[in-house]
């Protein structure tokens, strides 16, 4: 038994094969490119209670990339992520500053740039008190660097 093809079914198919196999591809491409893979972490969490911050002796807590921090006016937040190249700095106890591991950028507990290659200071996220004495910081929206939460 011979199949007789004639030239324009075998372009026809050849054609339609083709041009599946392109959108295929091109979908798995655009999945691929579009997907991060890792959900977003959300941007407003709890980083604590209110009678937990008070009870620190440390006036420093980090909790899920946000650093809080006490001075004598109150706490406020700062956001761990190097405004350089976002990489996440560590805290320098000795030294009181956050120091990036990828360039050598120094932030002070202010998180003002004190070393380059970051020139601009860390960002200040939203803190402010939830509704069953806990404190929550929101990092979509960025607090006044005056603004300290008195608990």
């Amino acid at each position: 038994m011979s199949l007789d093809f004639s030239r324009r079914l075998f372009l026809s198919l050849s054609v339609l094969l083709g041009a599946g196999s392109l959108a295929l591809l091109g979908r798995g491409l655009l999945r691929y490119f579009s997907d991060s893979g890792a959900p977003e972490p959300p941007a407003r969490f709890p980083v604590g209670t209110v009678p937990e911050l008070r009870a620190l002796k440390n006036p420093r807590k980090y909790h899920q990339g946000v650093w809080l921090v006490r001075d004598e006016g109150g706490w406020y937040a700062l956001l761990n992520r190097c405004t350089h190249l976002g990489c996440q700095p560590a805290l320098d106890p000795q030294a009181r500053l956050l120091v990036c591991p990828c360039h050598g950028s120094r932030f002070d507990l202010q998180g003002r740039a004190v070393k380059g290659p970051a020139l601009r200071p860390l960002a200040r996220p939203a803190l402010y008190l939830g509704p069953r004495e806990e404190v929550w910081v929101d990092t979509k929206k960025e607090a006044d660097p005056a603004f300290r939460l008195r608990l």
